[in-house]
């Protein structure tokens, strides 16, 4: 008939039990950054705007008179990005496979193939969080970005929540809206940080801020903390990939990348499509 006793082999016996699946990987930066929908172009601008000064004026003095010195402009520039070439995760899905295998695949298949293209997603993103530390002032009245201590990765756990609430007085120094601040660390992290005798779970200082027993933590230093495997980043992996247009993706010391604090005016994406299952018939296999 044409088909290879070998393959019997990679097909599963009839048993009582389950498939298992992988762990998901959960999406979480999407909701962390500005985000554009565009149609019939390859590219949008965000527009960046700086800040205004206030002053005193006299009476009988005109306004716009440059030696009076109100008079002002207020600078503009944009980020223009660029869409990328579709992102995919093809498989082939033979009928006979189908035929002869006891529990449904297809659907699981779709589900998988999802998720990663979702994972793909947070990677880049993060990979451009972190290159915000390195960002330069674009207009006046603008900052640049920030690193804390990134000389050094192997600090403890009080180490670490003191260059958080450090995080926390440069956005407030920056006048960073309080709203949709998140810290987004590794799951180790959330675990230290869970284990740790400090005040993140005691109910005299943070009540209804998360549980020992269920290990969950909700806020600290007023971000919203979200855990990611994705954090830290490894350097050594590739930077700029066959299909992207934007170059913001490479060229990050992101191995020293413990957590991100970060805001939604911090990135900015764009996008052509949803994410979608598509499926056809093939004669050729």
């Amino acid at each position: 008939n044409g088909f290879a006793d070998e393959n019997y082999a990679l097909l599963l016996k009839i048993f009582s039990g389950e498939v298992l699946r992988v762990f998901d990987e959960k999406q979480i930066a999407r909701d962390m950054v500005r985000s554009r929908r565009i149609s019939g172009a390859k590219e949008a601008q965000f527009p960046i705007i700086g800040t205004a000064a206030a002053g005193y004026h006299e009476p009988g003095k005109d306004i716009s008179d440059p030696s009076v010195g109100l008079m002002q402009e207020i600078q503009h520039a944009e980020r223009t990005i660029l869409i990328d070439y579709p992102l995919v995760a093809p498989v082939f899905m033979s009928e006979f496979d189908e035929a002869i295998n006891h529990y449904e695949t297809r659907s699981e298949y779709a589900h998988q193939l999802g998720q990663s293209l979702a994972n793909k997603w947070d990677k880049l993103l993060l990979r451009v969080m972190s290159k915000c530390g390195d960002a330069t002032a674009t207009v006046s009245g603008s900052y640049a970005g920030v690193e804390i201590d990134a000389a050094d990765a192997n600090y403890t756990v009080s180490e670490f929540i003191d260059h958080v609430f450090q995080a926390k007085q440069t956005f407030d120094e920056r006048d960073v809206p309080m709203e949709d601040r998140f810290l987004i660390v590794p799951p180790a992290w959330e675990v230290a940080l869970i284990k740790s005798d400090s005040k993140l779970l005691d109910r005299d200082f943070s009540p209804g801020n998360g549980s020992y027993a269920r290990a969950t933590v909700g806020r600290m230093a007023g971000m919203t903390i979200v855990t990611s495997n994705h954090v830290p980043f490894d350097a050594s992996a590739p930077g700029a990939e066959a299909g992207q247009k934007n170059s913001s993706y490479a060229g990050t010391e992101a191995l020293k990348v413990q957590a991100l604090a970060v805001t939604p005016e911090a990135v900015g994406q764009v996008s052509l499509w949803d994410m979608e299952v598509q499926s056809q018939y093939s004669a050729l296999h």
